[in-house]
């Protein structure tokens, strides 16, 4: 995908879209090298996303590449871009951040501040350093209540640089006290005694969200709620079922797993009964791909594809026919589809 990445960041420059790369940004056009998966995390103006949509349309067009899924929170709009090379796929997703950084509605980083202060790396727009620290150490922490370990060594350097602006944004949302024991922790102490700060932070940007837009911060969190209650009445996974667990579906399970780019599950018949509905729908919900052998589920259904294993080149027709499938919108539930292998 290096090609289309590269030409991406240079027809959002000619078309006026104003973007910045969040994070990983030191490898493109390539994808990072530590990760599994080519995620690509941006902030959009949101005055500028239809622009920014119709960009990756056209150069995922001019590249022969396929958007075979778009899917949208109130915080970030995804995009999955799909290219079938001579034997095998790649993929990225596009994850355009609009409004700013925030947590369920409440932003403590409005769009127009990140923009405001990007730079230029390598000719690709990037947000401020400080930014990058702080989105990064935020983001993990308000969300999950961890600190990323890959990231953990650039934030502490870049807060070390950036202390005055760390103080400032921490005596909007922290009473003083709390501001300078957090400051020493996230500058020179260990990350990881900020976790207990999580639930102190979250009621400081809260109140800072109301405090700088209010009406909007009413209409944030009431689109985040509805949007969440949305995905998880069609979660944005894929679910295949097989007739037989056997070379052809690990096979096109392999090839899925660097389409689809979420956690990944296959279940043969045996593991299927006890696996729990929980975790068959978390992983549904996250964007995941789960593998299911059942001959009866395929017998039973009139939709089954019929795989055909004597032609050779069958494998990406019927990986076609799952992603034709996955693209469709759906009323309700996951993406089922059912392979008669």
């Amino acid at each position: 995908m290096k090609f289309f990445i590269a030409e991406l960041f240079k027809s959002l420059e000619e078309s006026n879209v104003r973007y910045a790369v969040l994070r990983n940004y030191e490898s493109l056009p390539e994808k990072p090298a530590d990760s599994d998966y080519f995620d690509l995390d941006l902030i959009v103006s949101s005055k500028d996303y239809e622009r920014y949509r119709s960009v990756v349309h056209n150069v995922a067009a001019k590249h022969e590449a396929s958007i075979i899924k778009e899917f949208s929170r109130s915080y970030v709009k995804h995009i999955r871009v799909v290219k079938l090379l001579e034997s095998h796929y790649v993929a990225v997703q596009l994850d355009a951040h609009i409004k700013g950084q925030g947590w369920h509605g409440y932003y403590y980083l409005h769009e127009n501040e990140i923009l405001e202060n990007r730079k230029k790396y390598n000719n690709i727009y990037v947000v401020s350093d400080f930014h990058k620290a702080l989105i990064n150490w935020l983001d993990k922490l308000l969300w999950g209540g961890y600190i990323k370990d890959k990231y953990r060594n650039d934030i502490q350097n870049i807060m070390k640089s950036h202390v005055k602006l760390l103080e400032n944004f921490l005596a909007k949302v922290l009473p003083e006290k709390e501001k300078k024991d957090l400051s020493k922790i996230v500058t020179i102490g260990n990350l990881n005694d900020s976790v207990p700060f999580r639930g102190r932070l979250i009621a400081g940007i809260r109140r800072l969200s109301i405090k700088q837009y209010s009406l909007a911060t009413f209409f944030w969190t009431a689109d985040f709620y509805y949007r969440e209650l949305i995905l998880r009445i069609k979660p944005p996974g894929l679910k295949v079922i097989f007739k037989k667990d056997n070379s052809h579906s690990n096979k096109i399970f392999d090839d899925l797993k660097t389409i689809v780019l979420g956690e990944s599950l296959y279940l043969t018949c045996q593991k299927y009964p006890s696996t729990s509905f929980k975790r068959i729908y978390t992983i549904l919900r996250k964007q995941g791909l789960v593998a299911i052998i059942s001959s009866r589920l395929v017998d039973n259904n009139y939709q089954a594809f019929e795989m055909c294993l004597s032609e050779s080149n069958h494998r990406n027709e019927v990986i076609g026919h799952i992603l034709s499938r996955y693209k469709k919108e759906r009323l309700f539930g996951a993406t089922v589809v059912y392979i008669a292998n």
